[in-house]
C-alpha cells in the first residue's frame, strides 16, 4: 500500500517536474507528499532552505520540506524511502545521453539499483497525467516480470486503474506460440485469470521495444508504466536495463522502477491473483 510520495529535490527545474507530477499522484491516492534535499555537512544552508520555500510547493497542498546534511547522497535517499512501509521515493532523472549511467542520471541510477522498494522516476518527457485510468506494465529486457506484478498492484488498486500487460517482439524473428515474449506474456495474464475485471494484455511487434511501448502507453492513456529491470552485475548498463532506461527517457510518463533488489513477494498460483494486480 502506498501512503506518502518522498520527492528528492537537487535545487533543479527537473527535480522540480518530478514534484509537480508526484504531487498529481498524492492528490488522486489521497496521501501526503514531502521532500528531501541532501546538502553538504557543514556548509550554510540557509540558501538551500530559500530555495526550498520559493519553489517546493504545490497548489492545496502541504508539502514538508527536509533538508538533510551527509556525504552520501544516495544513502540518505534509501534510508528516508525506508522509514515508511508504505513511503514511495518519487526522483528525477537528468536524462543526459552518451554515457550508459548518464541516460538514467547517476544518483538515480545507484539508488535504484540499491533500493528495497520501486522507485519513481521522472524522466526529461514525463508529464502531469491527464487522467488516471491505465497502468501499463512492461516485461522486457530478461527481467522477472513477476517482482513487477505486485508492486503494479498496489498503484492499480489504489488509482483504479485497468493494467496493461505489454511486451515486445522483434518483427523479424519469425511468430511462435512458444516465442519468449509470448510466454513471458501468457504466464503473467494467467497469474490473473480468476480476477474480477478484465487485464488486457499486448504482443507488441516492433524492433524498438521503447519506441512500441511508449507509444502503446499513449494510446491507452496510462498515466503510468511499470518496468522491473535486471537483477544481473558487471555492466552498469544491465544492471538497470537498455530498455528500462530508454523508457525512462522517451516515455510521457513517469516509470516505476522495480529494481534488482526489490524481491518478489506476491505468491504464485491461481490464488495470486488479488495480490499481484488488486482492485
Amino acid at each position: 500500500m502506498i501512503d506518502e510520495l518522498v520527492v528528492a529535490l537537487d535545487g533543479s527545474e527537473a527535480s522540480l517536474r518530478a514534484l509537480r507530477v508526484g504531487g498529481a499522484f498524492a492528490r488522486k491516492l489521497h496521501v501526503p507528499i514531502s521532500t528531501i534535499t541532501v546538502i553538504v555537512p557543514g556548509l550554510d544552508a540557509f540558501p538551500d532552505a530559500a530555495w526550498l520555500d520559493e519553489h517546493a510547493t504545490l497548489p492545496d497542498l502541504e508539502v514538508e520540506q527536509l533538508l538533510v546534511p551527509a556525504d552520501d547522497t544516495v544513502a540518505a535517499l534509501l534510508d528516508r524511502a525506508d522509514e515508511g512501509s508504505g513511503t514511495v521515493l518519487c526522483m528525477t532523472s537528468h536524462g543526459r545521453r552518451g554515457l550508459s549511467e548518464a541516460v538514467l542520471g547517476s544518483v538515480s541510477a545507484a539508488v535504484v539499483r540499491a533500493s528495497r522498494k520501486p522507485i519513481l522516476v521522472v524522466g526529461p518527457n514525463a508529464a502531469v497525467p491527464a487522467s488516471f485510468d491505465a497502468v501499463e506494465v512492461c516485461f522486457h529486457d530478461g527481467a522477472t516480470p513477476a517482482r513487477a506484478l505486485g508492486p503494479a498492484g498496489d498503484w492499480v488498486g489504489q488509482l483504479g486503474a485497468t493494467p496493461w500487460l505489454v511486451t515486445v517482439q522483434d518483427p523479424a524473428e519469425s511468430f511462435a506460440a512458444n516465442h519468449a515474449a509470448g510466454v513471458e506474456l501468457r504466464a503473467a495474464a494467467e497469474r490473473l485469470r480468476d480476477r474480477a475485471r478484465l487485464t488486457p494484455s499486448r504482443l507488441l511487434r516492433d524492433a524498438d521495444p521503447v519506441r512500441a511501448i511508449a507509444e502503446h502507453a499513449d494510446d491507452v492513456g496510462a498515466a503510468l508504466v511499470v518496468a522491473a529491470t535486471h537483477a544481473r552485475h558487471g555492466v552498469d548498463d544491465v544492471l538497470i536495463g537498455s530498455v528500462a532506461k530508454g523508457l525512462v527517457h522517451r516515455v510521457h510518463q513517469p516509470v516505476l522502477l522495480v529494481g534488482p533488489a526489490v524481491v518478489d513477494t506476491a505468491p504464485t498460483g491461481a490464488s495470486a491473483t488479488s495480490r499481484d494486480l488488486r482492485l
